[in-house]
């Protein structure tokens, strides 16, 4: 945001996952207010059925690219089971490189505490404690990386990512790379991607190839023909 402005954003509603039996109500708000050229700081917060959670961060734009840093605090209310609390702490970094096209980003680097909750994970577990199940079914997030490096190319983006997780209740985490090449010829738009992830504990490892298409009809943008083509291969 410029010196002074500001912004905010307001939303509510169910939060409802597939395979989820007891869908939480929630409501967020962010709020955005620019300190000066360089800085500006967000307070944001979530509350919804037995959950809270607070996040005050500050984003900063310098000459070497954009970074921003988050605190978030959260309070789970797990029906059997008590309190949860904990602190999640991120750290987001981008940069465009103009002159060539690149765009490269440590996405998220994420550290919680074990009695840390995301919004997802909260209601997840909230789920298996109103049914009296075991809680450890939710894998807990511990901290990750993700780190992506764009180039464009022709007519499209050829573009790479990398995504690495460890769990609290897990003895050993993930790691997922996928790339691909995505770009546009008249009326289509084409998708070409490749990903391969690896269980670390169980050494299994997913492979999976994929190809969308989507062609425009007529002169309403909204008006698409879409297919995807993927084949999967577990090792």
């Amino acid at each position: 945001c410029r010196p002074g402005a500001g912004s905010y954003s307001l939303g509510a509603g169910l939060l409802d996952e597939s395979g989820m039996r007891h869908p939480p109500r929630l409501m967020q708000a962010t709020y955005q207010h620019g300190l000066s050229n360089l800085l500006t700081g967000y307070p944001g917060a979530v509350v919804g059925d037995d959950y809270l959670s607070q996040l005050l961060g500050a984003a900063f734009n310098t000459p070497y690219g954009a970074l921003s840093l988050d605190l978030t605090h959260s309070n789970a209310a797990l029906p059997g089971h008590g309190a949860r609390q904990g602190q999640s702490l991120q750290l987001r970094y981008s940069k465009n490189f103009t002159d060539t096209g690149t765009h490269f980003s440590l996405c998220a680097y994420l550290y919680s505490t074990q009695g840390f909750l995301s919004v997802a994970d909260a209601a997840r577990v909230r789920d298996l404690a109103i049914d009296g199940n075991n809680l450890d079914n939710v894998s807990r997030l511990r901290d990750r990386m993700d780190i992506s490096l764009n180039q464009g190319l022709a007519n499209g983006t050829v573009y790479l990512n990398g995504s690495s997780q460890n769990y609290w209740n897990r003895s050993s985490g993930n790691l997922t790379f996928t790339t691909g090449y995505s770009g546009s010829w008249k009326g289509l738009h084409y998708t070409f991607s490749a990903q391969r992830s690896k269980d670390l504990l169980s050494e299994r490892v997913e492979k999976q190839v994929a190809m969308t298409l989507s062609l425009l009809l007529g002169s309403d943008a909204r008006s698409r023909l879409r297919t995807t083509t993927a084949h999967r291969r577990d090792q």
